[in-house]
């Protein structure tokens, strides 16, 4: 379901050839597609996202990235995550529809899932206090709680190493 430019990005050739005129309208539209309000698409945004394509070098370490990426690792060893983990998802995400998300809730025992209603692939950019409202929220209900309040650092202190002592 990706746009044909991205999806031929990995294939030697035609890679090259796409990195080499990929173009701030290019970036543009990428931007648009994964936004579900469009129209919090800025020209600086387009601009600071197409940085990294002015240089030839960066276009070549990201079409190397590209070809090399391989995420069924992690798909094979999902299953093996134990800590706690926090799936937040846009609603209207067009890179990594909602279905994906079905696998990770199948597949992940400790998960705590939340969509956000008209987000798009770039949640944390369209709405912002709410993902760290979100953030906040999961960081206090899992914080350890200290098990002796009177906790002294100082009773944690190092002993003094051997060499140490003969040199006093």
């Amino acid at each position: 379901h990706y746009p044909f430019m991205f999806r031929q990005l990995p294939n030697s050739l035609m890679g090259e050839v796409l990195m080499r005129f990929v173009k701030r309208k290019h970036v543009h539209k990428m931007l648009r597609w994964i936004h579900f309000n469009e129209t919090a698409v800025t020209n600086p945004m387009v601009r600071q996202t197409y940085q990294p394509f002015e240089r030839p070098e960066c276009r070549l370490g990201l079409l190397y990235l590209l070809r090399d990426y391989n995420d069924n690792p992690v798909y094979n060893h999902m299953h093996r995550v134990e800590c706690p983990v926090s799936l937040l998802w846009g609603e209207f995400d067009a890179a990594h529809p909602t279905v994906m998300s079905n696998y990770f809730k199948n597949h992940i025992k400790n998960i705590q899932y939340k969509m956000f209603n008209n987000c798009g692939h770039l949640l944390h950019e369209e709405r912002p206090l709410w993902v760290a409202k979100e953030i906040q929220g999961l960081i206090e209900a899992w914080k350890v709680p200290d098990e002796d309040p009177q906790y002294d650092a100082e009773d944690e202190a190092q002993p003094e190493d051997e060499s140490e002592k003969l040199d006093k």
